[in-house]
């Protein structure tokens, strides 16, 4: 008996279900061609973030008229629950800068500058405030 399991990330989610379909097609045939039983069980995770394209604009010329560093990031396959807001609606995702020297989230030693908590804030509601009054 062996098990294996691994993480599979995409930026879209019909070729994320073209690979799932692929390995079930890869498995089925080492099942006929080798005579052993494979169970394919693969979950879905969490759907893409997909930014829609009008409110990257619109937030990022809203930074930069307000004066604050733009910096847009290549593709990243981050694993976020957000992305099922953004199957439903236009949504926009964003990282507040909070310094090189904060290291690396998601760990023990991450140490963010709390002084990027009130722009940030400010910020958001400033870009909720312009996209609401449209």
């Amino acid at each position: 008996e062996v098990y294996l399991e691994g993480t599979l990330r995409t930026f879209d989610e019909r070729e994320r279900e073209i690979i799932h379909q692929r390995i079930r097609n890869i498995a089925a045939e080492i099942d006929k061609r080798l005579g052993v039983r494979i169970v394919v069980n693969i979950s879905h995770g969490y759907p893409c973030v997909v930014n829609d394209e009008h409110l990257v604009k619109q937030a990022a010329a809203l930074a930069r008229e307000e004066k604050l560093q733009v910096e847009m990031l290549p593709l990243r396959t981050t694993a976020e629950d957000f992305g099922f807001y953004c199957k439903r609606y236009p949504a926009l995702f964003y990282r507040l800068g909070v310094g090189h020297a904060a290291g690396r989230s998601h760990t023990a030693t991450f140490s963010p500058d709390e002084g990027a908590i009130d722009p940030g804030i400010d910020f958001m509601e400033r870009l909720a405030r312009q996209i609401l009054e449209q």
